[in-house]
């Protein structure tokens, strides 16, 4: 069909978007048995929410915003007990120009709602079989690794992780026709948006996706991520990093992922990325302050059935409602592996249907980049502390003086600080003593400033134009050498090393 060819040129590259709820959902919702099919809230907090969320959604897309669509909500069941798989789960089905695109999931934890919208079940089943514009899904899940959807004609599939999908057999058919006869939500919830949601300011850094694949190296993958984004260094792979540091394939502490780190070195450097780790949660200023510096995060999380996760944070949007929403790389799910969240109680929240089915939340600290680092995977050279905050000014690195400026990038060659002169080498370091710059040589100062007038070094007289062109043609610092010079009234004489003959 013509349509969902189009559409898939449209989505491609997108597969995850991930959205929690604002602080005042948590406050406002109340508990509701599960199975309803009413919103979780009220309908009005209900649309700000889906606004926010298509408005995400079609921005990241690229789709017309009138084409898009949400239905339902409806239940989501465990398939082998029949029960919910999480009390107020619900799922609503997302259409764009009528056509199947996405599932939203709401799921309802002690530390309040997570909103999330998938588009990759939704897209196997759309190449299984055909949804009717409108139509709610009903979902179930089995186990750790099968998700289990149900079309209102009666059809029942098993999609797995890998993206392949089944008709089920004749017992979880017979189930799927039990669920079926849930009743089910045929609304339209949103359309056209009920009020104006903008978004204020926002920034992504474009992290390049790697997969973990099937084994539990979330945070080899994700420094994988990190690592090839700020170095360019396409060597190393999820696996290959993993097997490097542990020797195996294997859950990895926070040690672990510094060490993988280290692994990566900057093009033309024998600079390493230099790492810290910051424990608790981060404010959103912190936040800021490492993705408008350049330089992602990489985020520690605990799932709700106590196991861990690691993501890059590598991008945020801030909404005209208060809201920021974060931009995760999510290295455990289907390539590009994209995911926003915004802050529930204290925390950021994610959730994701893949064969986990966990909510995730942004509680084990990170791991962020310090010291000399190339952000936005760049050839200019910053210095970062632990917050995130570039270096501006002075910074003595080693034995070695640099001067960064109001951008916070490195600077080399002549530079003019509070009136005075400075030579940055190619390195950035500031030069002390003798230095040839093209043709003149100059000398500078135990401050690494740069002299002017007489200067005696050991035992002879140099010396070095006041300004441009005095004594004689050349530029300001430049040392005399060869010839007869009238300094104050007086000739001095000067060979052709710069030294005065006659002092």
């Amino acid at each position: 069909m013509r349509l969902r060819r189009d559409w898939r040129r449209i989505r491609a590259g997108m597969v995850w978007i991930v959205l929690g709820a604002m602080m005042f959902f948590v406050l406002l919702v109340p508990q509701h048995a599960y199975g309803a099919t009413q919103c979780p809230a009220t309908r009005e907090e209900c649309q700000s929410f889906i606004d926010i969320l298509v408005d995400s959604y079609v921005e990241e897309v690229g789709a017309d915003n009138e084409a898009v669509y949400v239905v339902g909500p409806e239940p989501v069941f465990d398939l082998a007990s029949g029960d919910p798989v999480f009390s107020g789960t619900q799922c609503w089905s997302v259409y764009c120009c009528d056509e199947l695109a996405a599932f939203i999931f709401s799921v309802e934890t002690d530390e309040g709602i997570t909103f999330t919208l998938s588009t990759g079940t939704a897209e196997t089943l759309a190449e299984n079989f055909s949804f009717s514009p409108g139509e709610t899904a009903q979902i179930a899940m089995r186990g750790d690794d099968l998700l289990y959807v149900a079309g209102e004609s009666g059809d029942a599939y098993l999609v797995y992780d890998n993206g392949v999908c089944n008709p089920c057999d004749e017992p979880l058919q017979s189930l799927a026709d039990t669920l079926n006869q849930t009743p089910r939500a045929s609304r339209r919830v949103s359309s056209a948006k009920s009020a104006p949601v903008t978004v204020a300011s926002s920034k992504t850094l474009g992290v390049p996706y790697v997969s973990q694949g099937n084994n539990p190296i979330c945070w080899a993958a994700s420094a994988c991520q990190a690592g090839r984004y700020l170095t360019g260094n396409t060597g190393w792979t999820a696996v290959s990093l993993c097997n490097a540091v542990k020797g195996t394939l294997a859950g990895g502490t926070v040690a672990d992922t510094r060490d993988a780190y280290t692994r990566f070195t900057y093009s033309g450097s024998a600079t390493r990325i230099a790492t810290t780790h910051v424990s608790g949660a981060p404010t959103e200023s912190v936040i800021g302050h490492w993705i408008n510096a350049g330089l992602p995060i990489h985020a520690r999380t605990s799932s709700n059935n106590g196991s861990g996760h690691a993501v890059i944070i590598d991008g945020y949007k801030t909404y005209s409602s208060g809201a920021m929403a974060l931009r995760l790389v999510n290295p455990g799910i289907a390539n590009p592996g994209v995911v926003f969240a915004t802050k529930s109680s204290g925390y950021y929240h994610f959730f994701y249907n893949t064969s986990e089915g966990n909510t995730f939340k942004w509680d084990r600290g990170s791991v962020v980049f310090t010291g000399w680092q190339r952000p936005f995977g760049g050839s200019r050279w910053s210095y970062f502390s632990s917050s995130g905050a570039k270096t501006t000014g002075w910074l003595k690195s080693g034995n070695y003086w640099y001067w960064f400026d109001s951008s916070g990038y490195m600077t080399t060659g002549w530079q003019k600080v509070s009136g005075k002169w400075y030579w940055m080498d190619s390195g950035g370091a500031a030069v002390t003593g003798w230095k040839k710059i093209g043709s003149y040589w100059y000398a500078f100062d135990s401050s690494c400033a740069m002299r002017t007038g007489w200067f005696k070094d050991g035992s002879t007289w140099y010396y070095l134009r006041t300004a441009t062109n005095t004594p004689a043609s050349g530029p300001e610092g430049a040392m005399l050498a060869g010839g007869t010079w009238t300094i104050g009234g007086k000739a001095y004489r000067f060979d052709s090393s710069g030294a005065c003959l006659n002092p």
